[in-house]
């Protein structure tokens, strides 16, 4: 997809985008000459990836783990 609609999917500016390819963060990326394109899967893997669990948030799936059980 193009990186307008990548960044729209991410919920980041396009600009944000650019910021990460040039300092080699962030999702995968394919050029073909000027165009900078995204798969929706690397987005959804990258995503994945890059979660940030909180304290509330280890304590919420602790209760569901339990659940399980």
């Amino acid at each position: 997809m193009p990186e307008n609609e990548a960044a729209r999917y991410l919920g980041v500016s396009p600009n944000t985008l650019r910021s990460w390819r040039c300092q080699k963060i962030g999702p995968v990326y394919h050029k073909s000459g000027r165009a900078v394109r995204y798969s929706k899967a690397d987005l959804d893997i990258w995503q994945a990836t890059n979660r940030i669990l909180t304290v509330d948030s280890q304590e919420i799936q602790g209760r569901f783990d339990g659940m399980s059980r």
